[in-house]
Formats: structure tokens, C-alpha cells, sequence
């Protein structure tokens, strides 16, 4: 990052990272990670990351040079993943962030952490779960692979082992992880959100 810019680029490392997720899928050369938020006057927290137009606005406390490298943290390293699947929404057209970070903070009364907690059902698909419910599930699950420990979603409501929880992330998951690109052959809702039609059997995360 230069002295005249906010700014910097995916390094190689990263863009290996992040294409075990999502392939080609998002044209990495081309998203610029800001050492700064992205809302004016103290209205974005520094603990606060944001990512509403393909970029990602990481706050002084966030922000590093490589979110790869061995001093990172696995915490850190998992909310530049969240914030990456915000770039995939945007990028893909799953949903238009803004829109929906309005109709979350609306639906939840204001109260935007709701907007993180999800219920995982197996056969649901990962578009049809909230813009921030999606970006906490693949977080969720890099955890899950990297540890092995159960997201507290899932041990709250009787889920013990590894496996049951890894078998349901990949129901969920399971479009995803075959082509991140199937989102833009989604039908769509009135505000452009993508989504699909798919048999479901409720099973509480």
C-alpha cells in the first residue's frame, strides 16, 4: 500500500486462500482491501468490518498486509473470509448488500447481531439464508475444517461430533461448494436477492 492510497490489493497467497472457496468467481486482481472504514464520522466501529460494493473497508484494528501469514490469527483470518463472501454475493449478484443491510437492520429492529444467527437446515440452500447468515455459515465452516470444534449454532441444539456437524454445513453448502458460480442461474426475489426452490428438514443450528 502506497503512501498516496487507502488501499492494497489481494496478494497471491490470499487469492490461493480464497480459491478454495470460490474458484473464478470473483475477479480477485481487481478487489482493493481499504485500510479504513467505509462510513464516515465515526459511524462504523473499529472492530467493524464492511465489505458493500466488492471492496473491503477494514478499520485500523482489522487491517492487515497479509490476512495468510502464520502471525494472523484464525479469528482474523475467518472475518477476511465473512468479508469475501460479501464480495462473492456482490460479485455473483446473489443479493445487493446495502438493500439487504437495510431489510436486516429493519427486520431486526435495529439490532444488526441478530442478523449473524442462523439455523441450519438440512436440504436448505445456502441463498436462501440472509446475506449475513450465508457469510457466517462459510465461516462457520472454515472454523469447522481448521479446528474441529462445533459452532456453539449447532451444540446448542444437540449436535456433538465433527462429522454431523460438517455432514450438515455441506447440505447446506452443497451447491456452493460444487460451482460458487450457481447463484447467477437463481431465480430472483422483488429486490433482485437470489434464491431457490429446494426440500427442506428443519434440523436447529
Amino acid at each position: 500500500m502506497s503512501e498516496k492510497q487507502d488501499y492494497r490489493h489481494l496478494n497471491d497467497r490470499e487469492i490461493a486462500f480464497l480459491k478454495t472457496y470460490f474458484e473464478d468467481t470473483i475477479d480477485y486482481e481487481n478487489v482493493k482491501i481499504h485500510n479504513r472504514p467505509y462510513l464516515p464520522g465515526g459511524l462504523q466501529s473499529d472492530h467493524t468490518a464492511m465489505a458493500p460494493n466488492g471492496h473491503l473497508y477494514m478499520p485500523q484494528d482489522l487491517y492487515k498486509e497479509d490476512y495468510t501469514a502464520q502471525d494472523v490469527s484464525l479469528s482474523m483470518r475467518s472475518t477476511f473470509l465473512h468479508e469475501m463472501v460479501h464480495v462473492w454475493q456482490f460479485k455473483n449478484n446473489v443479493l445487493n448488500p446495502i438493500v439487504e443491510a437495510t431489510k436486516e437492520s429493519m427486520k431486526h429492529k435495529f439490532n444488526y447481531n441478530a442478523a449473524y444467527d442462523y439455523v441450519l437446515e438440512d436440504g436448505k440452500d445456502l441463498v436462501n439464508y440472509g446475506m449475513e447468515q450465508q457469510a457466517s455459515i462459510v465461516q462457520d465452516y472454515f472454523i469447522l475444517q481448521q479446528t474441529g470444534t462445533v459452532p456453539h449454532h449447532l451444540t446448542e441444539n444437540g449436535v456433538k461430533t465433527r462429522d454431523e456437524a460438517t455432514n450438515l454445513y455441506e447440505s447446506v453448502l452443497k451447491n456452493f461448494l460444487k460451482d460458487p458460480s450457481y447463484p447467477q442461474h437463481c431465480k430472483r426475489d422483488i429486490t433482485g436477492k437470489a434464491y431457490l426452490k429446494t426440500k427442506k428438514q428443519g434440523f436447529g443450528a
